[in-house]
């Protein structure tokens, strides 16, 4: 009778056993799989924390790398200084050997870089946003197109005309020529709507422009582009340069610089050059001479307050059987790289590293603060 009852005791025993291990399993294999997870979550952050400390705290090997030389990625001149030419070296390496290089070929990866408004930034002498002044040829507008600027159009005209493509313009304003001048000039000066004006040929007299708000624009840091003729010398010399008609048509390449990126000693045939620019209250930097004349600037630019003023004789010209505007880095790079994750993709598996930095390209165009982002996903 007692071993009855024991084997009965010990069969029931075997089945609660059992039956309380059955209904555990499930719920140890999710503990596993939720350590397991957060093992990779961690993995995840740890690779993006790391690699983003590398690249804006080291400038790589060999510390002048190309993209044919690069032993290891990095981007800094000084800690947390980034030279804007290493990025865009990054941008002509293959995404596969970046990876190779970064350590994480297990990993996909994205790097954006934006400015202090959040946009994204690029490499070029003008800074976002950008307001963009033309009253006859449009030729600068394919510079800053789908660039990575963020721009405005402002197109004046006195006289009944099509209106002309847009492009990626985040605004488009059209009216009178003076009109439209002047609502750029306060929008820019009033409003701090734009870090860079663009002017290209507007045939406007200096004594009909808000002359007050294009100064304090400069005054206070901004960036004013111009190019072509239509100003009778006159807005140059009020704002810091001498002007000097009777422009060569040829131009010779003396000072390259991260603003006129070709080979010293280069030649620029321009189709309509018919001012150049001295040195007035402001010492001008000459980057394209009259080959006549070394002190008159072909393409050149000056400080002007805090702000700093950008000339081109016309953007119509040729260097090596190539436009000039190959070679004139107003927009430059977009500055971003890698694969971004796509739709679906669970937040939870993608890890993100921000560093706040500095953007330098060279002394002349000068530092500005940025973000550096950093997703590392799988």
């Amino acid at each position: 009778m007692k071993g009855q009852m024991f084997s009965s005791d010990f069969i029931l025993s075997i089945v609660l056993f059992t039956a309380t291990l059955l209904l555990l399993l499930p719920l140890w294999n999710d503990v596993n799989l939720q350590i397991a997870d957060a093992e990779a979550k961690k993995d995840l952050q740890i690779a993006a924390t790391s690699i983003s400390s590398l690249l804006v705290k080291t400038p790589g090997s060999p510390w002048n790398w190309t993209p044919d030389t690069v032993g290891s990625i990095g981007f800094s001149n000084a800690r947390q200084v980034m030279n804007l030419t290493k990025f865009e070296y990054l941008r002509e390496i293959n995404y596969t050997r970046a990876k190779e290089l970064l350590g994480i070929n297990q990993y996909n990866f994205s790097i954006n870089i934006t400015d202090e408004y959040g946009l994204l930034a690029t490499s070029g002498v003008a800074r976002s946003p950008v307001a963009y002044f033309s009253a006859q040829k449009e030729e600068l507008k394919a510079v800053i197109a789908y660039s990575g600027l963020t721009w405005d159009f402002y197109w004046g005209h006195d006289l009944p005309a099509s209106t002309p493509a847009s492009a990626d313009a985040r605004f488009f304003y059209d009216g009178l020529k003076l009109d439209m001048m002047n609502a750029m000039l306060f929008n820019a000066s009033v409003r701090h709507a734009y870090r860079t004006i663009i002017i290209e040929q507007p045939n406007i007299d200096l004594s009909d422009i808000n002359e007050t708000a294009l100064r304090n624009f400069l005054l206070g840091g901004g960036r004013l582009i111009i190019e072509g003729t239509g100003y009778g010398g006159e807005l140059r010399d009020t704002f810091g340069a001498n002007s000097s008609p009777g422009a060569n048509t040829d131009g010779l390449v003396v000072k390259p610089d991260w603003f006129v990126r070709a080979q010293n000693g280069s030649t620029i045939d321009f189709q309509n050059s018919e001012w150049a620019v001295i040195s007035g209250s402001s010492p001008v930097t000459v980057e394209v001479a009259d080959p006549l004349n070394g002190s008159r600037g072909l393409v050149a630019q000056w400080d002007y307050g805090t702000g700093r003023i950008y000339y081109i004789t016309d953007i119509n010209a040729t260097i090596a059987g190539a436009p000039l505007s190959t070679v004139l880095n107003i927009a430059g790079e977009r500055l971003e790289y890698g694969s971004y994750p796509v739709n679906g993709t669970d937040i939870a598996d993608i890890a993100v590293s921000s560093r706040l930095v500095v953007l330098e390209g060279d002394e002349a165009d000068g530092r500005r603060l940025a973000t550096m982002q950093l997703l590392v996903w799988k």
